[in-house]
């Protein structure tokens, strides 16, 4: 069985063949061995057996509205779409501009795992809409880093940034009109705040990833084990097939351990 998507929305990893993991309670992910996760073509799956992973050159794919600034010939069906174009926060205090179809705002905001967003203005196709992000580039940046955002993990966004930039935007009226802003959206990921920073754990073969699950923040996935936080980038699952340890027999994966556990 092999690990070929996730959502962190919905909160699940999807499997090879037919199958799906709910992100949710207590987890145990036995990685095996590891290899391509295949590829997506008009929304059927398609299994391949290349050892490159995640993707083989094949597989990758290429999505082309990830380097569009607005000048296309609109490639894909969806860039007739009504757009949104959302300035994002993440912690401590990085506001980020994207665009995403304008029916997805709030669930885009969630994959990246921002704190806050707010939509900005509308377009009626995805062209336009990355004309204007990419203006809007010149000054808010356009992609957050991984490791950006685990380090914000433990902070608590300061919502003064992207007040400030509402305002730069809005008195300059240039390409943002005070009436096209929607409400602002503010995300809780997790039941708690956390004091310490959760221990990164780099998945390999032969490892078992375990423990009570916290909560999903875009690709964070945060568990608890022996009273330890642990992060899993979900992105980095993808192409490890998963076993079962069956008949009752200890296996020989490698788990991961903190120096709490040894007291318990």
């Amino acid at each position: 069985m092999r690990i070929i998507d996730y959502s962190p929305v919905e909160r699940t990893l999807t499997i090879h063949p037919q199958d799906t993991i709910h992100i949710k309670g207590h987890i145990r992910l036995n990685l095996a061995s590891k290899g391509c996760a295949g590829s997506w073509k008009n929304g059927e799956y398609k299994p391949c057996d290349s050892s490159a992973a995640p993707f083989c050159e094949r597989c990758k794919e290429v999505w082309p509205c990830a380097i569009c600034t607005g000048h296309c010939t609109k490639p894909l069906h969806a860039c007739n779409e009504p757009h949104s174009i959302y300035l994002a926060l993440f912690a401590p205090g990085i506001v980020k501009v994207g665009v995403t179809r304008k029916w997805r705002l709030k669930e885009r905001l969630q994959e990246q795992g921002a704190d806050i967003g707010v939509e900005i203005a509308q377009a009626e196709d995805g062209r336009v809409a990355r004309l204007i992000e990419h203006e809007l580039g010149k000054r808010f940046v356009e992609r957050v880093r991984f490791g950006t955002k685990l380090a914000g993990i433990t902070i608590t966004a300061d919502e003064s940034a992207l007040s400030n930039a509402l305002s730069e935007l809005t008195q300059e009226g240039r390409l943002v009109d005070e009436e096209e802003i929607g409400d602002v959206m503010r995300f809780e990921y997790f039941d708690r705040k956390f004091l310490v920073q959760p221990q990164l754990i780099q998945p390999g073969v032969n490892m078992t990833i375990e423990g009570d699950v916290v909560g999903v923040k875009g690709r964070m996935l945060v568990l608890e084990r022996f009273d330890t936080l642990y992060v899993v980038n979900l992105h980095q699952l993808l192409g490890y097939d998963i076993t079962e340890e069956g008949n009752g027999e200890k296996g020989k994966n490698q788990l991961q351990t903190s120096m709490s556990a040894f007291m318990k």
